[in-house]
């Protein structure tokens, strides 16, 4: 048979589950403020009902007191959440203060010597922070289409709208929907427990979904080119250092290019930066990176591959892509310099020095692609006249 303690336990260890979940996923997914935020809340959320429904066992100060403290911590938790899924900030003072209005009213306003006015205080506490939760939701639904706010305002309205009724009609119902004694009929008890952990688990899938999704945009946008779907710098960056290192512990060899295009107009048109990341697609192995280094500047990561190799597979990138924006009427030049993992060791910034060194030298020189070598950089800034007469700047 189900009573309430046993539902009471039920709930609350779902609280605390996902919230050591949510917790767990904050660990892996690059510490989000808003992850950890709402694993917090869910985790005080179940303590502070654990101590509330368990107040008949403890002490009147534990459970009617620290217990309620809890559930007011959660709630401002679950704002600061809220919000910070916007990218606002909340006051600390207002995540601290929330527990210690409630156990300086406990212990010092007369007004809450009753159960009834304990109860309707605490639930107009937590329907107006959930209400405020639910705003928040609506006011960042359509924050620059990253995400959908709609089901955990829904979710956040849902639980406002318990608490209120809690609030309004607490005389007439028994724990958990009000302040009288719990009820012994299984009927009522199996029904409580079923909405509570309906609605915890709804809450819980929505939020982790909500930032996951969240965060898969955000990371879209900060690693791709919206333009040609390649790597940006700082992100190409990072990888490729990781490359290196791990080719260079491993005895492999990776050649690196960066490649600039030109155009008679003088601006490259977006049409050509979109063929040339096509015609990259497929010429690159699927272990091959390429990057976006400018506006009309692009870098290939080669693996497992020599300078010869990287050479004639640069060159026969640049054809295609010629070939292709001349038959697409936007005729486009493009000048490749090349260097190896094998010339500079694993310092990854080296490489695209001297990979930086080739291109210009191919500028200077009207060649369609040139490998780095370190003579390169004792007569390229001997010959400034041939980058002009040769059209590129």
């Amino acid at each position: 048979m189900l009573d309430m303690p046993t539902m009471i336990v039920a709930t609350c260890c779902v609280a605390v589950v996902q919230g050591l979940l949510l917790l767990f996923f904050w660990f892996r997914d690059n510490r989000p403020p808003a992850l950890a935020l709402t694993s917090v809340a869910f985790v005080c959320f179940g303590v502070g009902f654990a101590l509330i429904g368990g107040r008949q066992f403890l002490a009147a100060g534990v459970g009617s007191g620290v217990g309620v403290a809890f559930m007011f911590l959660s709630g401002a938790l679950f704002v600061s959440a809220a919000r910070r899924l916007r990218r606002k900030r909340t006051p600390v003072l207002f995540v601290i203060a929330a527990p210690l209005v409630w156990l300086s009213a406990f212990m010092f306003w007369p007004a809450l010597g009753s159960a009834t006015a304990r109860s309707t205080f605490f639930s107009t506490f937590m329907a107006a922070c959930f209400f405020v939760c639910a705003v928040e939701c609506w006011r960042g639904r359509g924050a620059g289409g990253r995400i959908s706010f709609g089901p955990l305002g829904a979710v956040a309205l849902t639980f406002s709208g318990l608490f209120t009724l809690r609030a309004l009609f607490n005389e007439g119902l028994p724990f958990p929907l009000g302040a009288l004694p719990p009820d012994g009929n299984i009927w009522f008890n199996l029904i409580s427990l079923g909405v509570f952990v309906l609605l915890s688990m709804v809450a819980f899938l929505i939020v982790g979904l909500t930032h996951d999704r969240l965060e898969a945009e955000r990371s879209q946008q900060a690693i791709v080119d919206p333009v040609t779907g390649a790597l940006r710098r700082a992100a190409f960056v990072l990888q490729g250092a990781r490359i290196i290192t791990r080719h260079h512990e491993d005895g492999r060899s990776a050649c690196l290019a960066l490649i600039a295009l030109a155009a008679a107009s003088g601006e490259v048109a977006d049409s050509a930066l979109r063929i040339f990341a096509r015609a990259a697609a497929d010429v690159l192995k699927p272990t091959d990176l390429m990057a976006r280094m400018g506006p009309d500047a692009f870098a290939c990561l080669v693996s497992d591959a020599v300078i010869g190799e990287a050479d004639e597979l640069v060159a026969t990138l640049l054809e295609r892509f010629e070939r292709a924006a001349a038959d697409m009427d936007v005729p486009t030049l493009a000048r490749a310099g090349i260097a190896s993992s094998t010339q500079v060791g694993n310092d990854f910034r080296g490489l695209i020095q001297a990979a930086d060194h080739a291109l210009k030298n191919a500028r200077f020189s009207g060649v369609r692609v040139l490998a780095w070598h370190p003579a390169l950089e004792r007569g390229g800034a001997r010959r400034p006249d041939v980058a002009a007469a040769s059209g590129w700047q």
